[in-house]
């Protein structure tokens, strides 16, 4: 029988890891507060500290330096009030540009300085101390990227494996040898429990003091192996860790001699299917405290359910329920996938429809000012646009026209110059620009862009072309932290700007056809009435010509004096009977003659 409660070998400690990289960082911080010693007047001392987010608290002491002046230094990481610039203590703290680190420095002068002495030693102290830190901050990360690529390394290869064609005892060895380069594992075992008959099975074992060799067929009852650590670890039903001692006062287990020496640290993990505690994964140090780190807890529990996994495979004892889960899993992935499918085409479908309606709208649509609202009725139904509004170029390039604009903040757009806006950016630019508050706001402060009117929370501004040339903007913005614009919606009305460019086009053709056309009725009214008049002009000055022959005709045949016909209309009347009673209708006619002496 295997003695099973000895503990695990020693696994690197964490924190004896940050010490190592503390102490690091401490030999150079010791060389720079040497260095700043020297530059200062003789029996002058010098401390650093730092508090870094990444190398946590440090700092260092020049030889003869006091514990006051430590603590000055410490003071002004937390206290920025508590710097001191007096001609006996200087003491000085200050952030990084990145905001994660603080560090601070204060000097015991015995002879002043100069301001310019001062200014320059600061600014040494400065540049030395955020260079060590930022060295040092980079070797923790190497080293940190290392112990993260071996893990990943090992963890693939734990999975691998457990998923690989091997017989369980080579699995079982190749997969320790896997967890022996990640932690201490020169002791290890592994037990399959049966919570209905109470008993385990050794699958693999491995120990320096017990030379068992494990059978995985043999069973071992827990009336066999009373005051055992692993049964109690599989009642316990929790991962445990620490010396044997300890751990056997936690369970309630007694010390058994036939269990094996004490370990000096022990860590265990049971291997669990759903609520059941299936086995256990243990390993142990003879000879070195605190071996293992909660990361080695995890770690292991990683390796347990990976053994298990493989149990269930190899042995074939992959209940009902599991099968109907994942088959259950798939169903529900093909289904989501389907859906997924299906939105997409809705999607598509969608946006072929409002293309469509784009394209009709740069024909039939009476106006220009119809043509915006229409258009943006249709991207609002594809993405949010509440506030939206379409900005154009003016002719000459040099003003910027807001011929439609609906917004919450600012119900009036107001044409402006050319300056420096979101709108001009996107134009100068000729790409969208998707911006949330934090980018905004950093544009804002980096003086490339100026927010004109409320500021948005979300920001969406896409170019309208006109073939290659950018002619304007569209573009939609929230004003909620609710509401945020996607890469996709950017998608979107990139798309539709395109043809909203194509119809505008159109339209604009169309509405000058329309001005010119307005235009020609009215030259042509105006010519007509022109004509008008001058015909008008034309027959008053015809009659006045007849009325003038006629007064004339008049004259010739009547008396001047009396109005009456005279001699030669009579005449003229009598000349034309007689032809007519030769030539024409022979109508008789008579003549009367009668003198009267003295009429006049």
């Amino acid at each position: 029988m295997p003695s099973l409660d000895a503990s695990e070998a020693p696994q690197p400690d964490l924190a004896a890891t940050r010490g190592e990289s503390v102490t690091a960082v401490a030999s150079p911080t010791e060389r720079i507060v040497a260095m700043l010693r020297g530059l200062l007047p003789e029996g002058a001392s010098v401390a650093v500290c730092w508090r870094d987010w990444a190398l946590g608290s440090g700092g260092a002491l020049s030889p003869g330096g006091t514990a006051e002046l430590r603590r000055h230094a410490d003071q002004v990481l937390s206290e920025p009030q508590a710097e001191v610039d007096s001609a006996q203590l200087l003491v000085h703290g200050w952030d990084n540009l990145e905001g994660s680190a603080r560090m601070a420095v204060a000097a015991q002068l015995h002879e002043p300085l100069g301001d310019a002495e001062r200014k320059s030693w600061l600014a040494l102290a400065k540049t030395l101390v955020v260079a060590t830190l930022d060295a040092a901050r980079a070797q923790a990360r190497i080293l940190s990227l290392e112990k993260s690529k071996r893990l990943q390394q090992a963890l693939y290869e734990i999975a691998d494996l457990a998923s690989a064609d091997l017989e369980m005892p080579e699995m079982l060895r190749r997969i320790h040898l896997v967890l022996g380069s990640l932690m201490y594992a020169d002791n290890c075992y592994i037990v399959l429990y049966d919570d209905q008959r109470r008993s385990v099975r050794f699958l693999h074992f491995v120990d320096q003091k017990d030379p068992y060799v494990a059978d995985p067929e043999r069973e071992f009852t827990e009336e066999e192996m009373p005051n055992s650590m692993t049964f109690a670890l599989l009642r316990h039903g929790q991962p445990v860790r620490g010396p044997s001692v300890s751990i056997r006062q936690k369970l309630g287990v007694i010390r058994d001699l036939l269990h094996g020496p004490d370990s000096q640290d022990w860590l265990g993990v049971p291997m669990r299917r759903d609520d059941r505690v299936c086995g256990a994964i243990v390993v142990q140090s003879y000879d070195t405290p605190a071996s293992y780190a909660d990361e080695d807890r995890a770690l292991l529990g990683y390796v347990a359910q990976h053994i298990l996994t493989a149990l269930d495979r190899k042995h074939a004892h992959v209940d009902l329920e599991r099968r109907i889960e994942a088959r259950t899993h798939e169903l529900q992935r093909a289904n989501r996938e389907l859906q997924a499918e299906i939105l997409e085409r809705k999607r598509a479908e969608k946006l072929q429809r409002a293309l469509f309606r784009i394209a009709e709208l740069a024909i039939t649509s009476e106006s220009l000012e119809g043509f915006y609202a229409d258009v943006h009725a249709v991207v609002d139904e594809l993405i949010f646009a509440r506030n939206f509004y379409i900005a154009l170029l003016s002719d000459d390039g040099q003003t910027l026209d807001f011929p439609y604009s609906i917004d919450e903040r600012d119900p009036v757009r107001l044409s402006r110059k050319l300056a420096n806006g979101l709108t001009e950016h996107v134009i100068n630019t000729g790409r969208p620009l998707l911006a949330d508050r934090a980018l905004l706001s950093e544009l804002g402060a980096q003086g490339k862009v100026n927010e004109y009117g409320a500021h948005a929370f979300s920001w969406l501004g896409v170019p309208l072309h006109r073939d290659e040339d950018v002619v304007g903007v569209i573009a939609v913005q929230s004003y909620s932290p609710d509401v945020s614009f996607s890469p996709h919606d950017q998608s979107l009305l990139n798309f539709v700007a395109h043809n909203i460019g194509n119809g505008l086009a159109r339209q604009r053709a169309q509405e000058h056809l329309r001005l010119a056309h307005v235009e020609l009725e009215r030259r042509v009214d105006a010519r007509t009435h022109e004509l008008a008049e001058a015909n008008a002009q034309l027959v008053a000055q015809i009659g006045e010509r007849v009325r003038a022959e006629q007064r004339l005709t008049y004259q010739a045949t009547h008396d001047g004096l009396t109005g009456l016909p005279n001699r030669p209309y009579l005449l003229d009347g009598l000349s034309t009977a007689i032809d007519r009673a030769r030539h024409g209708d022979g109508q008789a006619f008579a003549v009367l003659f009668l003198d009267l002496d003295r009429f006049k």
